[in-house]
C-alpha cells in the first residue's frame, strides 16, 4: 500500500513536468474544483471584519468523487469533529490521477476572495502528503500570496526555495515516513535556513502519518496567525550614499548604481529604460517597488562599502565591485 502511494506521487509529479500543451489541457480537467468551506463563528457579527483563509490540500488517499472524503483527515476532520477553527477554511478536493495545480489554487482563492471578507495579508497554505508537495510548489509559484505555510510530509525543489525566503516556513515530517522520505524535506529545510524563517519540527517514531499529531496541535494555528504577507518597510538609511555608488558585475552582467536627484539608482547594462530607485528597507537590503519581493541584498565591507549584492529576480545572481 505504501509503494502504491509513493509511486502515485511520483506519477503525479512527472505530469507536472510535461509540455505547456499538455498542461492546458490539465488545467481544463481541472476547472470542475469542487471544495468544502468553513465559515468560523462570528463571521456574521460583524458585517466589516475580514478573516484570515487556511486553504487546505488534502492526500492521494482523499482524491476522488466523493468531496466528503475531504473530512478523513487534517483540518477538515476536525471541524467536522466540533473544533472551532478562526479561519475561513477552504478544502478543495482532486479527481482522480490529478494533481495540485498553483493556477487553479490562486483562482480558487481569488474566487473566495471575492465572495467572502478575506484578510489578503493572512492567507495561510498547508497540505499532507500529496498535498504537502503541492503545498511547496504554490508557495514558489505565488510566493507574494502566503503568510505563511505548513507543509506536512511532502517535498519541493530546493533549488527554488530562495523564492520563499520572506515566507514564514513550518515543515513537519516523520523520520521513519517510507512513503515520502524524511529527506525530502531536510533538503528543502537546508536551503531555506539561511533566510531565518523556519521551523522544522520532526516525529521521530512516526511514519507517513504525521499530520494527525500535527492539525490536532493548536499552537499551529496560533503560529499562523501570528504572521501577516510580507509587507515592505521603508528605513532611513543611514549609510552614506556613496558607499553604494559604482559599477559591478556578474560575468557578462554589469549594473550600475548612481545617484539622481536624490535617490540611489540602478542601471543594468546601460539601458535607460531599466533604471530603478532603490527603496532601502529595514531587512538591509534595496526594492524595486515598496511590495515588490524583487530585492538587492547588500553585502557591506568593514568600512561599510558595498562589495557585492544578491539580485533576485528571476533568478538569485551574485554582483561584485568592479574595483
Amino acid at each position: 500500500m505504501k509503494k502504491r502511494v509513493f509511486y502515485i506521487i511520483l506519477l503525479i509529479f512527472l505530469i507536472t513536468i510535461t509540455s505547456d500543451r499538455q498542461l492546458e489541457r490539465f488545467i481544463e480537467n481541472l476547472k470542475n474544483l469542487r471544495y468544502l468551506i468553513s465559515i468560523p463563528d462570528g463571521y456574521g457579527k460583524d458585517t466589516v471584519l475580514k478573516w484570515p483563509v487556511l486553504l487546505f490540500l488534502h492526500g492521494s488517499n482523499e482524491m476522488g468523487n466523493d468531496l466528503l472524503k475531504v473530512n478523513e483527515n487534517g483540518p477538515p476532520k476536525l471541524i467536522k469533529e466540533g473544533k472551532k477553527l478562526p479561519f475561513i477554511v477552504i478544502s478543495p478536493q482532486l479527481r482522480y490521477f490529478q494533481f495540485w495545480n498553483p493556477d487553479l489554487l490562486m483562482n480558487l482563492l481569488k474566487k473566495i476572495s471575492s465572495e467572502y471578507r478575506v484578510d489578503e495579508d493572512r492567507l495561510y497554505l498547508t497540505g499532507l502528503s500529496m498535498g504537502g508537495f503541492g503545498t511547496w510548489y504554490t508557495a514558489m509559484k505565488y510566493p507574494d500570496l502566503f503568510a505563511a505555510i505548513a507543509p506536512v510530509c511532502g517535498g519541493g525543489n530546493p533549488k527554488d526555495a530562495w523564492k520563499i525566503r520572506h515566507l514564514q516556513v513550518w515543515i513537519f515530517h516523520g523520520a521513519k515516513d517510507h512513503t515520502v522520505p524524511l529527506s525530502r524535506s531536510v533538503e528543502m529545510a537546508s536551503s531555506l535556513v539561511q533566510y531565518g524563517n523556519l521551523r522544522f519540527t520532526i516525529y521521530p517514531e512516526a511514519d507517513h502519518d504525521s499530520w494527525t499529531e500535527t492539525y490536532s496541535n493548536d499552537s499551529l494555528y496560533t503560529w499562523f496567525l501570528s504572521h501577516r504577507r510580507f509587507r515592505f518597510t521603508e528605513d532611513n538609511i543611514q549609510i552614506p550614499p556613496e558607499n553604494f555608488i559604482g559599477k559591478y558585475s556578474a560575468g557578462k552582467d554589469f549594473a550600475d548604481i548612481i545617484q539622481k536627484n536624490g535617490e540611489l539608482v540602478i542601471r543594468f547594462n546601460n539601458s535607460d529604460t531599466g533604471n530603478k530607485v532603490l527603496h532601502h528597507s529595514k531587512e538591509g537590503s534595496f526594492y524595486f517597488d515598496k511590495n515588490s519581493l524583487k530585492e538587492i541584498k547588500y553585502i557591506l565591507d568593514r568600512n561599510g562599502k558595498m562589495i557585492s549584492f544578491i539580485f533576485y529576480n528571476e533568478t538569485p545572481k551574485t554582483y561584485f565591485r568592479v574595483r
